[in-house]
């Protein structure tokens, strides 16, 4: 339950900030971006005093997974709600900054990662199974989603498909990718929970 609130208070705030600048005109995503490098810092410092304090902390490899999962989520809900607005022109330049503010996010979501770069390289011997089952969650969820939409596709009557320009099309399968590369970190998260729940609570190599 938690993993899915915060996921949905990601996805949220990523389509706010696009309905924002939709409607007002003015660049949002730095809101997006310096927000997220907010977050990644102060969580970053609990973490580490809850360390300090023998206290019970997110093993490293929950950490950059939390990190990606705030991100992806707020990119994704971004890009969800700019999609939905199929009359906008997403070209840089045309009058709107919402594929510039994606791109800001995107930046911040590198920068807040490699904050925690060294707990990347932390691992036991959970991670590998755990990973193989993200991988194969994603996948099977990215299959899903481009049957769904190749369907679509080609039962959409002709002046539907006169609104999906060869660069929406791509814009949307962009974000699929982005949806199954959540759903991926999202099982990943799960498990690590599940894991500690019953009773593997081993401590991470330092």
């Amino acid at each position: 339950m938690k993993i899915i609130v915060f996921v949905g208070g990601a996805l949220i705030l990523g389509a706010a900030l696009a309905l924002s600048s939709i409607h007002t005109g003015l660049s949002t995503g730095w809101i997006g971006a310096l927000g997220l490098l907010a977050w990644a810092g102060f969580v970053k410092r609990q973490w580490n005093t809850l360390h300090t304090e023998n206290e019970t902390e997110p093993g490293a490899p929950e950490k950059t997974l939390w990190v990606q999962t705030a991100g992806t989520g707020l990119i994704l809900g971004h890009l969800a709600a700019t999609l939905m607005h199929i009359d906008i022109d997403l070209h840089v330049g045309q009058g709107n900054t919402l594929a510039i503010d994606s791109w800001m996010m995107l930046a911040a979501l590198f920068l807040a990662y490699l904050m925690f770069r060294k707990d990347y390289r932390v691992k036991d011997e959970r991670d590998a199974i755990i990973e193989a089952r993200g991988i194969k969650a994603g996948y099977i969820v990215l299959l899903v989603l481009l049957t769904l939409f190749s369907f679509i596709l080609g039962f959409l009557p002709p002046p539907a498909m006169e609104l999906l320009t060869n660069f929406i099309i791509g814009n949307i399968i962009i974000a699929l990718m982005v949806a199954s590369y959540l759903v991926q970190i999202i099982v990943r998260l799960s498990a690590y929970g599940t894991s500690v729940n019953n009773g593997y609570d081993e401590k991470m190599p330092k």
